[in-house]
């Protein structure tokens, strides 16, 4: 998210090249980390969690060097001040924010390519068994290349949003927002495990995680509650999601 929105921020602070290719290319440097992520994790056997932990302190980097250069010097936001990038971010059409109409957009495209392609069944069975999806023909690397490539894709696309919406490219965007999208999938539905949950499930969890935090502005919680709550809502939801399959 941080790193993709720099690179696209630092095209356009340097002219370098026209805005829209510049959104292009960010877009696609994001593309490439999730790709790697998933070549890393199909090719050479690393674990999910490795992977992706080693990516983010990687991606974190490469947003410093992006924004500061190769001499090292503390780290800078970069302006993000072109019109287009703007109205993705906090744009409207008419009452409704441009933002919720992208999201809508997203919710509905893949929400039905995971319910009625082929592919976004194979999706499902690979998280469900794979052992049993390998059985039955399912080619298992492929689809997981796929889900890691879309979802770099996705955070890229979400790194840019963010950019105009804040007029700026932050190096510290997107910071901690892995714990509360674990917090978030796990309460609408989704199994850490794998092959269950929905994309609406999860935008429910996102919404309930935001009225959670904002509650905790309004009744003046210290910071620390606000952080030991939102790690104690992730544990109890992933308890909970264990009980229920055992329980199956």
């Amino acid at each position: 998210l941080a790193a993709s929105a720099m690179v696209t921020a630092r095209l356009m602070f340097t002219e370098a090249v026209p805005p829209w290719v510049a959104i292009l290319l960010g877009l696609g440097f994001g593309t490439l980390l999730g790709t790697i992520n998933g070549a890393v994790i199909t090719r050479l056997r690393v674990s999910p969690f490795i992977t992706t932990l080693g990516m983010l302190s990687i991606a974190r980097g490469l947003t410093y060097l992006f924004a500061s250069g190769l001499q090292g010097t503390v780290a800078s936001n970069i302006p993000m001040r072109n019109p287009v990038v703007e109205v993705m971010g906090k744009g409207y059409v008419g009452p409704i924010p441009v933002p919720v109409i992208e999201m809508t957009v997203l919710v509905i495209v893949f929400s039905l390519f995971l319910r009625y392609t082929v592919l976004g069944r194979q999706i499902y069975a690979v998280g469900s068994n794979e052992q049993a999806a390998r059985l039955s023909g399912v080619p298992i690397n492929l689809v997981k290349l796929f889900v890691y490539t879309v979802t770099g894709v996705l955070c890229a696309l979400s790194g840019i949003i963010t950019a105009g919406l804040l007029s700026t490219s932050a190096t510290n965007a997107g910071v901690g927002s892995e714990l509360d999208v674990i917090a978030a999938v796990v309460i609408g539905g989704a199994s850490l495990v794998g092959g269950e949950g929905t994309i609406t499930g999860s935008i429910i969890g996102a919404a309930i995680m935001a009225v959670l935090r904002n509650a905790f502005v309004l009744l003046q919680f210290p910071i620390y509650m606000q952080t030991i709550t939102i790690g104690a809502v992730i544990i109890l939801a992933v308890a909970g999601d264990q009980l229920r399959r055992r329980g199956r």
